[in-house]
């Protein structure tokens, strides 16, 4: 059994020119040893379809691999068995998954948070991944102008994907405002990326990664364990009334990092916030 070391700093990128941040796993060096990463789903606790849920994910995942010219995510499987639990056990399949026992799961306030993702390492590669939504409170759609209308909070399932699936490569916050991996939205809806985001991810899988035809890796693995980094996005003011636009009073925030990392049967059960 791994040991699980606790780590929550991001730290910048050396270089002045860019904004984005790598998250502490990457930070240490480790890179996922080969594309695509290849991500379990299960999509049954959406709330809305498993087609309609699964179509808003693989947008996500052909922006990033348009972006950085790299397949980089793939759908690998659909499984409606898969629990946010396994999702987030170090040793597990690489996870996408809609909880509906989210505190119980990820160990964060089910009123306020909205996801979380990032991966686990141990100083050398990037070993599993995983984005947990939170379907215990929060209302998921497609559609920024509905939300059903028994949820005080609705977001948008290709937005979320889409910051979180950033964090599973290996990016922390950005210091672009309007990027993708931002700490803070600017809108509620944000589909596209922006060039910092890309830049960022081509730094991790072309010009330091596996894809670059150098995996990156640190040549000594100084933890002796794996380490867990990731986001944690967390709700702006949730009082909404789940009326259409199912945005409640106020953007999602997405914050700079806790230092609320613990332990939960073996497994790292928080990350780092967005």
């Amino acid at each position: 059994m791994k040991k699980l070391i606790l780590v929550t700093v991001l730290s910048f990128f050396a270089t002045s020119a860019y904004s984005y941040r790598l998250n502490s796993v990457a930070e240490s060096g480790a890179r996922w040893a080969e594309y695509p990463v290849s991500m379990t789903l299960n999509p049954y606790n959406s709330g809305i379809s498993a087609a309609e849920t699964q179509r808003a994910i693989d947008n996500a995942i052909a922006s990033w691999n348009e972006g950085i010219e790299v397949e980089v995510f793939q759908i690998g499987s659909i499984d409606r068995s898969l629990s946010s639990s396994e999702g987030m056990n170090p040793d597990a399949v690489n996870a996408m998954v809609f909880s509906t026992n989210f505190t119980a799961d990820t160990g964060f306030d089910v009123d306020t948070t909205v996801a979380v993702g990032g991966q686990y390492g141990d100083g050398n590669r990037m070993s599993s991944g995983f984005v947990i939504f939170n379907a215990q409170k929060v209302g998921w759609g497609t559609d920024a102008e509905k939300c059903a209308a028994k949820y005080s909070y609705c977001d948008d399932i290709e937005t979320i994907a889409l910051h979180e699936l950033g964090h599973v490569l290996g990016l922390g916050h950005s210091e672009q405002k309007n990027a993708v991996m931002s700490a803070s939205r600017t809108y509620k809806v944000t589909r596209d990326l922006m060039q910092d985001d890309i830049d960022g991810g081509k730094y991790l899988v072309i010009y330091s990664g596996a894809a670059g035809g150098s995996a990156g890796y640190n040549s000594e693995d100084s933890s002796g364990g794996s380490s867990g980094g990731g986001c944690g996005t967390i709700t702006g003011n949730n009082s909404g009334n789940g009326s259409s636009s199912g945005t409640g009073a106020s953007l999602a925030m997405m914050l700079l990092p806790l230092l609320a990392l613990g332990v939960l049967r073996n497994r790292v059960a928080l990350l780092t916030n967005r």
